[in-house]
């Protein structure tokens, strides 16, 4: 085989692979603008579009591959099962259903083991950001993924499943590493997760007017939003947002922002004070559990302070 047509096989071959990636995303549609648990937690203005309904401006064609997706969706085809047999007692990708003023918002838990009354949710993520989660922090954990597990978590019990666990299993895709972060439910959980649809609820009276957080916090999701075009104006499209994203928002949205950090600052400047005057009471202390606060020291002596960690 000559060289030119080793080149043109493995052409075909990378076509192919691309080809299979897409037909799986094909496999694995979804309705655009419909919202479902593992999206409340998102941009509140596109949640507030979908739940009143509005059309939908830009539809997916069908064509993406969404490597990263679909790599995640084959790891949980695999390890979820294996992790049911381990566990014993246990529902894969359980169907979850909770109405919320006559919305019915659907999604499925990845793993219910009812003998532990333990609902855990898988994450593969970037091995970059492996690090960025605690065990000992569930605030490390993201407030989309908490709202996420929560709605599992509340549509169980309101179908006669107790859940008393919740847990993230953060796996990276390239290596394997491993996090896991597990907290007790308790009614601010439950607080959370309706303040959080009560909010949605209410924006979606006036959808248009509801704060654009995917621009601001995760401006990549906005090309991939099935609203782009209602939200950030006709004809914008993917690749506009990067060099256009700071001349899209409003000059409201500029003072709210501005206003934002000022406060924001005056609490951060109170909090390190705050925190500068516990820690000359905690350092020096003997490690252990103080209340719901437990103290521990590296090697090196460095002094940490983490909620004490619930064991399932």
């Amino acid at each position: 085989m000559s060289a030119l047509e080793c080149a043109q096989l493995a052409a075909r071959i990378e076509t192919a692979v691309g080809s299979a990636f897409a037909a799986e995303s094909a496999a694995d549609y979804h309705i655009p603008g419909k919202l479902s648990m593992s999206g409340v937690g998102g941009c509140i203005k596109a949640c507030a579009l979908a739940w009143s309904g509005e059309p939908v401006t830009d539809p997916p064609d069908g064509t993406q591959e969404n490597r990263a997706a679909n790599l995640g969706r084959w790891i949980h085809a695999g390890l979820l099962p294996r992790l049911a047999d381990t566990f014993g007692h246990s529902i894969v990708e359980m169907p979850v259903v909770l109405d919320w003023n006559g919305v019915d918002m659907t999604g499925n838990a990845d793993l219910v083991v009812i003998g532990e009354e333990l609902l855990l949710d898988l994450k593969t993520i970037n091995p970059y950001v492996i690090d960025t989660f605690d065990a000992d922090q569930v605030d490390s954990v993201p407030l989309k993924h908490r709202l996420q597990v929560y709605g599992y978590a509340e549509g169980c019990r309101r179908a006669g499943i107790g859940i008393r666990f919740v847990g993230w299993i953060f796996l990276d895709r390239a290596f394997g590493g491993l996090r896991v972060v597990v907290e007790e439910l308790t009614d601010v959980h439950t607080e959370l997760l309706y303040d959080r649809y009560s909010d949605i609820d209410g924006w979606s009276r006036m959808p248009d007017e509801a704060p654009r957080e995917g621009l601001a916090m995760e401006p990549w999701v906005c090309g991939e939003c099935c609203f782009r075009q209602r939200c950030l104006g006709a004809g914008v499209q993917p690749e506009d947002i990067g060099t256009r994203r700071l001349e899209i928002f409003t000059k409201k949205e500029i003072a709210d922002a501005a206003m934002c950090y000022r406060l924001a600052s005056k609490a951060e400047k109170e909090a390190k004070l705050a925190k500068e005057a516990s820690k000359k009471v905690l350092f020096g202390q003997a490690a252990g559990e103080y209340g719901e606060s437990k103290i521990t020291y590296s090697k090196a002596g460095v002094m940490k302070v983490a909620a004490v960690r619930n064991r399932v």
